[in-house]
């Protein structure tokens, strides 16, 4: 009996001195992270602009905007993985935006002119990662998810308002970055993203016969402080 008690003595012993073995080691951890970024974007929008008569087509009038540029603020939440020299992860952010251009159409059917006054204010997103440490202190990662987004567009009709609508854009987001560990808590993350939002119909009719779609495409560069805990 006492035997048999030593050997379970020492099988608690030996469990728990693996445990904290495995808890210490840092070849393995899941960590809930905060992040905090600033960038700036750029956004490449095209019109396409139906134009039918008695619900059959006419025409189809397909314009290219300016481009547009600003700044963006970006809030996060998520989950760190290292296993061995992999990485894994997951955030879901907040982003604010002030990304604005102009688009010119030229309707043919009745020689007027519609100019839109478009932009990007606000976006949820939700990605994953995953990625190499490079070494101790350097991750590269690729990342992929989707961003939901809300867009506003002012449109006139030959210098006259006639519509101020909200949009409700889509797409899925793609990305490449590096994070630096600066200490065991704080890093830098540098991301670089593109989104291809779905195509989105102005709520606001033209005339009856004519409407107009969105399609757009961001890229963004952002710089981030993220804390692990």
């Amino acid at each position: 009996m006492q035997i048999k008690k030593y050997f379970i003595y020492l099988l608690w012993i030996a469990l728990l001195s693996s445990v904290a073995s495995y808890a210490a080691d840092k070849t393995f951890f899941i960590k809930p992270v905060i992040n905090l970024g600033v960038g700036y974007g750029f956004s490449e929008d095209d019109a396409v602009t139906k134009v039918t008569f008695e619900s059959q087509p006419l025409m189809i009038i397909n314009t290219k905007g300016a481009g547009a540029h600003g700044m963006i603020y970006q809030a996060a939440v998520g989950l760190d993985m290292k296993y061995q020299a992999y990485y894994a992860g997951t955030r879901f952010g907040y982003q604010k935006s002030n990304i604005i251009q102009s688009i010119i159409i030229k309707i043919p059917a009745d020689a007027s002119e519609l100019k839109i006054d478009g932009g990007l204010y606000s976006s949820y997103l939700l990605t994953g990662r995953a990625g190499y440490f490079l070494n101790e202190k350097v991750i590269l990662y690729l990342e992929g998810g989707y961003m939901w987004s809300t867009a506003g567009a002012e449109s006139y009709d030959d210098g006259v308002k006639i519509a101020d609508d909200t949009l409700k854009q889509h797409g899925p987001l793609l990305a490449l970055g590096t994070m630096l560990n600066l200490t065991d808590h704080l890093l830098l993350d540098l991301n670089i993203n593109y989104v291809d939002y779905c195509s989105t119909e102005l709520p606001s009719a033209i005339s009856s016969f004519e409407r107009t779609s969105v399609e757009s495409l961001n890229f963004a560069a952002l710089l981030s402080v993220t804390y692990r805990f």
